[in-house]
């Protein structure tokens, strides 16, 4: 895997802490930062694919998914029209 480089500045006391616990993890630091990093991305984008509803709207919500397909005459028209611009579906 190609490795890429990050380049950051951070406080000196969050520095000792998190030498501190890259070397309690016995791991170096930058690949204790990198996890971190990752686990914290990783946590930022499933916040934004995936969301948690009650009982009672996840009920609503999968009824709206279940009820039959509208015609979107002005939204048809749209789609026609950016195929024909941009040669290809939208």
């Amino acid at each position: 895997m190609k490795s890429a480089r990050l380049s950051l500045r951070i406080h000196e006391r969050s520095d000792e802490l998190v030498r501190r616990a890259a070397e309690q993890a016995q791991v170096p630091v930058g690949r204790f930062v990198e996890a971190a990093a990752v686990h914290a991305a990783e946590r930022v984008l499933a916040d934004r694919a995936q969301f948690v509803l009650a009982d009672d709207d996840w009920d609503a919500f999968t009824r709206m998914l279940d009820r039959p397909v509208r015609d979107l005459p002005d939204l048809e028209r749209a789609d026609a029209a950016w195929e024909q611009h941009f040669g290809g579906a939208g």
